[in-house]
């Protein structure tokens, strides 16, 4: 299984979001898309895009600040979001199996395996959350 892109920029946004990435201004204040864009790393058109998804799905929420531009703030439990949640949000869940020819020989021994595994996988991930990344 391969993550998208767009897995890793979400990621990378709610870690700034969650842990500030180093930021040292107050978690209260926001971040603009600007800011964002530079703390994350993210490319500010994807960080645009993706700060839309993330809103949409309720790791964030905005409001306008001083001269009209955009601040982002982590919405409430975001620490306790999992990350099978940004899985859900990004590439649709866990799909471990879903390259393998279910017709196959190989799937067709082992598919019961794989399946097991992609189970454990899902609560691994569920139990994971935001704030755990942040503990060290």
């Amino acid at each position: 299984m391969q993550l998208r892109r767009d897995t890793e920029y979400a990621l990378r946004i709610l870690y700034c979001m969650v842990g500030r990435g180093g930021d040292k201004t107050s978690p209260s204040a926001g971040l603009t898309l600007g800011r964002l864009s530079a703390l994350s790393g993210v490319p500010k058109a994807a960080a645009d895009r993706m700060c839309g998804r993330l809103k949409d799905a309720a790791f964030i929420v905005s409001r306008d600040g001083k001269g009209g531009e955009t601040l982002y703030f982590p919405a409430s439990g975001l620490r306790r979001r999992s990350l099978l949640d940004v899985l859900k949000m990004t590439e649709g869940g866990v799909q471990l199996c879903g390259v393998f020819d279910k017709t196959g020989g190989f799937y067709k021994e082992v598919g019961p395996q794989l399946q097991s595994v992609q189970t454990e996988m899902k609560k691994i991930l569920a139990a994971a959350t935001m704030g755990d990344l942040l503990k060290k």
